[in-house]
């Protein structure tokens, strides 16, 4: 059987070599020829990005970061409690409290105390001579002169417009001399003001204080627009940063808070971070402090009165001796007086006692009440001292433990359960303290009115000069121990101090 033969043009396409596959390889002499042949457009639209950038770069505003820094020494005590264990500590010891902290930093009502008194919201522009461009700046040799030179003549403090969510308002300032000034409103007449004072324009009220490097000069004119406070309070909460370091688990806690913010007025800027700062400062101090001025205030109060009334007794004895020269008092009445004065001093103490653990016990009441407010005037009892500080142990690990796991873990369970019992024996220990403490009120009132009743007894030409020289001998020793209180509640609220410090104060970024 013969084979059919093959046509030609089917043998020229078997015995043709198959294509060669596609490779996604970099082709690099194509991709240089394609540059060479169109390198001219390459290279052009390259420069005018290159020239478009450069001139929004140099003719856009600027912004300065500064940086301040907050040492917190009160927290040196619970590292150094962390650092007696030999447990490992992963829960980082006191981030929890370092985390408080920045809390209260940030927090709405001191960061808007802080713009009020810095005058973040207030924008002072002096139109002939407006802050310059990067560009400008740049050829200036970053000269920090050459930046808020209105904000460097005059600044302004606690501007507040009358509607609190309005919108800004603009004014113009011109100066007739060194201190005085005229500042016109859009929709109103001319105000004149003073340096230093306090001033109300039409739907604002501000203050203008000379600036840190000089004041303004005579027949400058500045624009001034004021901005609401809770605008400017919600956009520096956006900006602000406060930060800690957290360091390995082996390592200690550093108890340093640093505080960043960023905006084109460097002066404006560094100057809020600085109120920022004094104002957490002072306010942890007042919170530290507020049980000891209590104290102070309630017995300078006291102290007050008893001078006033000792004063009266004294000028009532001193006028019934001169009417009855003859009256002498026997032994007996001295003696009486004598010692209702003794319990008389006994009893200001007890009330002053009742008193202090009456507060105590009735700031207990809450869910977290604060224990240490009671050692700042008993400083000497021992068993709330021990106490007060088992129970802020508690609480710390406490808050450890709800930084790693959630409130229905065992571990946060038991705990607050611990902290919950500690607590209930404060309590309990206060209530039966305070009952003692008006007992012994209440006996000193019997033994004192046994006293009175007997002194009574003496004959009548005695009883007038023996009553008056019972007060007054009583009153003076009621002053002499209330001065002696007020003297030691001063000092402890004078050793009643923060350890946090300013570490790093905020400068000015011009570089």
């Amino acid at each position: 059987m013969t084979q059919a033969p093959v046509p030609s043009a089917t043998r020229s396409r078997a015995q043709r070599p198959a294509p060669p596959e596609r490779s996604d390889a970099l082709d690099l002499a194509q991709l240089w020829a394609t540059v060479r042949q169109h390198y001219r457009f390459i290279f052009g639209v390259g420069f005018v990005v290159f020239v478009a950038v450069m001139a929004i770069t140099l003719m856009s505003r600027m912004s300065f970061r500064s940086v301040g820094r907050l040492y917190l020494g009160e927290l040196e005590q619970g590292s150094s409690a962390s650092a007696r264990t030999n447990d490992v500590d992963i829960s980082a010891s006191n981030q929890g409290v370092i985390g408080s902290e920045i809390e209260i930093i940030q927090s709405r009502s001191l960061v808007a105390r802080a713009v009020l008194e810095s005058g973040l919201n207030v924008t002072i522009v002096d139109p002939m001579r407006g802050s310059p461009r990067y560009g400008a700046w740049l050829l200036s040799h970053r000269d920090p002169g050459a930046l808020d030179v209105a904000a460097s003549e005059v600044r302004a403090t606690n501007a507040a417009l009358s509607d609190r969510f309005g919108a800004p308002r603009s004014y113009r300032v011109r100066f007739a001399n060194e201190t005085d000034y005229d500042l016109f409103a859009e929709d109103a007449g001319v105000v004149h003001g003073r340096l230093g004072e306090p001033l109300e324009a039409q739907g604002a009220k501000l203050t203008l204080n000379p600036g840190g490097e000089r004041g303004p000069k005579i027949g400058v004119t500045y624009d001034v627009t004021v901005r609401p406070v809770q605008d400017v309070t919600t956009l520096v909460l956006a900006a602000l940063q406060v930060s800690a370091p957290k360091p390995l688990p082996p390592a200690q806690p550093v108890n340093v808070v640093t505080l960043e913010l960023t905006g084109q007025s460097p002066r404006l800027v560094a100057s809020f971070l600085e109120r920022l700062m004094a104002g957490y400062l002072a306010e942890r101090q007042s919170w530290k402090a507020e049980d000891a001025t209590a104290a102070e205030r309630f017995v300078s109060d006291q102290l007050q009165k008893t001078r006033e009334s000792l004063d009266q007794l004294q000028a009532k004895l001193a006028d019934y001796r001169s009417h009855n020269r003859v009256v002498v008092m026997d032994n007996e009445a001295k003696a009486m007086i004598e010692q209702i004065g003794k319990y008389e001093e006994q009893r200001v103490a007890a009330r002053l006692e009742v008193a202090a653990l009456s507060d105590f016990q009735r700031s207990l009441k809450g869910d977290n009440p604060p224990v240490t407010a009671f050692l700042l005037g008993q400083a000497n009892d021992a068993v709330i001292e021990r106490l007060a500080n088992s129970l802020s142990e508690a609480r710390q690990k406490l808050t450890d433990l709800g930084t790693r796991f959630n409130e229905a873990a065992p571990d946060v369970r038991a705990q607050k359960e611990q902290v919950d019992t500690q607590l209930q024996a404060i309590r309990s220990y206060v209530a039966s303290r305070n009952d003692r403490a008006q007992e012994n009120l209440s006996a000193l009132n019997g033994i004192i009115k046994q006293y009175e009743a007997k002194l009574s007894t003496v004959p009548g030409a005695e009883v007038g000069l023996a009553q008056l020289s019972r007060e007054s001998d009583v009153y003076d020793r009621m002053y002499s121990f209330l001065l002696e209180r007020q003297q030691q509640t001063a000092i402890i609220k004078a050793s009643t101090l923060s350890k946090n410090r300013v570490l790093d104060a905020p400068e000015l970024a011009v570089r």
